[in-house]
């Protein structure tokens, strides 16, 4: 299937085995997204969380504002599984996402201000995680 469209991606195979073109990727990533029929979800980052917070916790103070959170996630410890006190909220709808880093930043929630602001693209890892480098520096000889 391709489709034409206008500018510089007049056309675009857009089926899903062929690999886009790297001079017309950004072409190729709206015209992916449009036919899947998504829409641009706005991330959140929320901050300042108490500890026993629920994610239902969360969804009913946005939902007190009118503001519908499509997905919510907190935050957790690996080893131990207790929330680290920041999540992440996804809105689809950027009047909603807007209105809600209004609405809620500094609000109380259990006895804590919140701080609600747009989430930062994550960073790039080096070397695939971990907690690496060479180790040593403990014990070892002297001279």
């Amino acid at each position: 299937m391709t489709a034409m469209t206008q500018g510089p991606c007049r056309e675009l195979d857009t089926s899903l085995t062929s690999k886009p073109d790297p001079e017309r990727d950004h072409c190729w990533e709206f015209s992916r997204n449009s036919l899947k029929g998504e829409t641009p979800v706005k991330k959140l980052y929320v901050g300042n969380l108490p500890f026993s917070v629920t994610e239902e916790n969360i969804r009913t103070e946005f939902a007190n504002f009118g503001i519908h959170a499509d997905s919510i996630t907190i935050v957790r410890d690996r080893d131990t599984g207790q929330p680290r006190g920041f999540g992440f909220i996804e809105i689809a709808d950027d009047g909603a996402a807007e209105k809600a880093i209004a609405s809620l930043n500094g609000k109380d929630l259990m006895g804590r201000a919140l701080i609600v602001n747009e989430a930062r693209p994550q960073a790039a890892r080096r070397d695939g995680g971990g907690r690496g480098g060479y180790g040593g520096g403990r014990g070892g000889r002297r001279y």
